[in-house]
């Protein structure tokens, strides 16, 4: 399979369906087939995420990350 993505990939996760990629703009994608794309984070800074903490609560979910930018 193919991919194509807007940056360098620093980062890949993977399940049975679904892959994560951390570009080194700072974004992190999630594909569901190579022709399907949701764009998870979108970083107002050039550099890496360290580290990504989803908290799943009733009806909302939150994004925790940390980074180059703190």
């Amino acid at each position: 399979m193919n991919f194509t993505v807007d940056a360098m990939p620093r980062s890949v996760d993977f399940d049975r369906k679904k892959i994560l990629v951390g570009l080194a703009n700072g974004s992190i994608v999630e594909y569901d087939d190579p022709k399907t794309k949701q764009i998870l984070i979108e970083s107002h800074y050039e550099g890496e995420c360290w580290g990504l903490a989803i908290l799943h609560e009733e009806g909302t979910n939150r994004f925790v990350t940390s980074g180059d930018d703190n």
